[in-house]
């Protein structure tokens, strides 16, 4: 028991010296780049203006796999659409109204809810 409790001050006062460390590096920095040394700070102005190389590559076309998917339930003006996400495979559930307008969601509750909601609306 006073071992644990020993040790809960000893990393009290360790997070307290780490803390306090770094407000002297912020309140204190040219002091700090002064012990560094002038050799230290000059290459940190070398990192610094480093030149970027370009390179010149060439895009590979990538297949796009078709997403499948299945109507789940029609309504009104939108419906919901369940899909299969080609990246996670997570399946998701699209509300669209078949046109540009869509929203995916995680869950068929959540989805029905918008689907409810935009009825509403129309």
């Amino acid at each position: 028991m006073a071992d644990e409790t020993i040790q809960a001050i000893d990393r009290f006062f360790d997070t307290l010296d780490k803390g306090i460390d770094a407000a002297d590096r912020v309140l204190n920095r040219s002091k700090h780049v002064a012990d560094r040394g002038a050799a230290t700070v000059d290459q940190a102005k070398a990192r610094r203006t480093k030149r970027v190389e370009v390179i010149e590559a060439e895009a590979t076309p990538t297949k796009k796999e078709p997403i499948k998917t299945t109507t789940v339930a029609r309504k009104a003006h939108f419906h919901i659409v369940e899909t299969t996400d080609p990246k996670s495979g997570n399946t998701l559930f699209v509300v669209t109204d078949g046109g540009a307008a869509r929203t995916e969601c995680a869950t068929r509750e959540f989805a029905n809810q918008i689907l409810r909601a935009l009825e509403k609306v129309a």
